[in-house]
């Protein structure tokens, strides 16, 4: 008995429920533990990183896993997930390779930027690989 063509894959591509429901996970909890970090050791106002900016970073965080969570515009969150990761990918690749000790993107928590950069790249690919479910 043949299979159906979609199952002869070698690898099939994952379903976008997933993808996004655990890429709103990752971000909810960025989103939040830089919260929790601003909310104790509050952000000076000069710097590259003012409290203002990090301030919108944290909210465009929350409000893009709502939106992923919930489903808006499946197929826009689609490829701006791809965009937004492989953004984030080279940022944390780029602090990586200068040196530093933690990405930044988990606020008090402290992860070294190789491992933010892989787990920016799997959840591009996967975003990128999904299928929707129509």
């Amino acid at each position: 008995m043949d299979l159906p063509k979609s199952d002869k894959r070698l690898c099939p591509a994952p379903d976008w429920d997933w993808v996004r429901y655990i890429t709103a996970l990752v971000l909810a909890a960025a989103a939040l533990l830089k919260a929790w970090q601003f909310a104790y050791a509050p952000l000076g106002t000069d710097g590259p990183y003012s409290a203002f900016l990090s301030t919108i970073v944290v909210e465009f965080e929350l409000v893009f896993s709502l939106a992923l969570f919930f489903g808006v515009c499946p197929r826009i969150m689609r490829w701006a997930t791809v965009c937004l990761f492989t953004v984030f990918a080279a940022v944390s690749f780029y602090k990586a390779i200068t040196g530093e000790v933690s990405c930044g993107c988990f606020g008090e928590v402290k992860v070294h930027p190789l491992l933010t950069t892989i787990l920016d790249v799997v959840i591009a690919a996967a975003s990128w690989l999904s299928r929707l479910q129509t």
